[in-house]
């Protein structure tokens, strides 16, 4: 059973307008306790109705499972991310992937894609531009 630390609540919107540069401002402003630039492929992989990424991040990246809580609802959901270790390739993932059953969907490239990290009221808010 997964735990609270694999708990997401993901809201997504139409972001056109927002300017990159004041995005990057705003958030230098209010204090956020982590940053992450992740300008990284991401290959999403389909086994029957479940849906998986291998996020190419530098060495072996991260592979993260994610699944709904519920029928209705894409927000809420589980979600695994597994790091790998720095002597594990790519290439090693991928293989593992498609020897496990899984087909590749679609490849995903983020040519601006930042995240910012902020507490608030005893939670962990994550904020990106992509």
């Amino acid at each position: 059973m997964p735990t609270s630390r694999h708990s997401e609540l993901e809201r997504k919107y139409a972001a056109e307008e927002v300017m990159q540069m004041a995005f990057l401002r705003w958030c230098g402003k209010h204090n956020a306790v982590r940053h992450k630039d992740t300008k990284f492929p991401d290959v999403y992989f389909r086994r029957g109705s479940s849906v998986t990424r291998h996020r190419q991040s530098g060495g072996g990246g991260e592979w993260t499972v994610k699944q709904r809580k519920s029928a209705t609802d894409t927000t809420d959901r589980v979600e695994i991310d597994l790091k790998f270790d720095p002597s594990t390739t790519q290439d090693d993932v991928t293989a593992f992937i498609l020897a496990t059953g899984w087909e590749k969907e679609l490849t995903l490239e983020k040519h601006f894609s930042e995240v910012y990290w902020f507490n608030h009221g005893g939670a962990e808010i994550a904020v990106s531009l992509y």
